[in-house]
């Protein structure tokens, strides 16, 4: 059940809703109406080594733009004998996996409201992908997103999608 707080929150002196994101008062806005207060935000992004890509012969100075230059990327940083993935991410069925995917089913010009459309096929395929070509490790099913990027952060995963 939602319950409209538009009245008790738009003039309160609890907090101020200038200090919020644009984007995190509009997600929990529907028709001018408030229904929830962000209570954190967090924004991703694909980090990677820079360091790891020049050793794989990429240019660090050119990160990858799109889903195939990032498929590209993760197949030339996936290094089997040295136990390193091109990519990490969070694909546990929570809403941490659910979150991390989202970006890519909006990439894709999918919605939450259209799960049966191509758009949203493409944006899991490409996850399905990584790991069915191991370049993203099977852990990543069980990974929450502080395990992805602490993959990242000790050197066995190239690139990681990751937040604050």
């Amino acid at each position: 059940m939602l319950e409209d707080l538009t009245d008790l929150v738009r003039n309160t002196r609890v907090f101020d809703w200038s200090k919020y994101y644009p984007g995190a008062v509009a997600a929990a806005t529907w028709r001018g109406r408030i229904y929830g207060l962000p209570r954190a935000v967090n924004t991703l992004a694909l980090y990677y080594n820079r360091d790891m890509f020049r050793q794989a012969g990429l240019d660090p100075a050119r990160p990858p733009q799109s889903w195939s230059a990032v498929t590209e990327a993760a197949a030339r940083l996936t290094d089997r004998a040295a136990n390193r993935f091109g990519i990490a991410f969070c694909a546990q069925q929570t809403e941490e996996g659910t979150f991390q995917w989202l970006s890519w089913l909006q990439q894709a010009g999918g919605a939450v409201d259209r799960l049966a459309s191509a758009e949203a096929r493409a944006a899991l395929q490409i996850w399905v992908d990584f790991v069915r070509n191991g370049q993203a490790s099977r852990a990543v099913l069980t990974m929450r997103q502080f395990e992805a990027t602490s993959t990242f952060m000790a050197g066995n995963a190239a690139m990681v999608v990751g937040g604050p």
